[in-house]
């Protein structure tokens, strides 16, 4: 059984043009994933702009990853995602 991943990210959100018609956001973000290894994230989404409390039809989003092992002289994963969302 794997140790349970605990961190933190920060997140902003503002409208991307005059009037607003989609969203941005750019968020980074760490973990510890188990005493010996952490994760470092930089999160960037695009969506429509929903105003108030309507759901966003669709967002798109690229989220990259380092993750490490500690003593640092182990290998290091990179990963990138690129993510759809459509809602019916």
């Amino acid at each position: 059984m794997g140790q349970p991943a605990t961190g933190s990210g920060l997140t902003h959100t503002w409208p991307t043009a005059s009037p607003p018609t989609t969203t941005a956001s750019l968020g980074p973000g760490w973990g510890w994933l188990a005493p010996t290894s952490s994760a470092y994230r930089l999160l960037w989404a695009l969506a429509p702009y929903s105003g108030q409390a309507q759901p966003q039809s669709w967002e798109i989003s690229l989220e990259g990853e380092r993750q490490e092992a500690l003593p640092s002289p182990a290998p290091v994963d990179y990963s990138l995602k690129l993510c759809f969302s459509l809602l019916f």
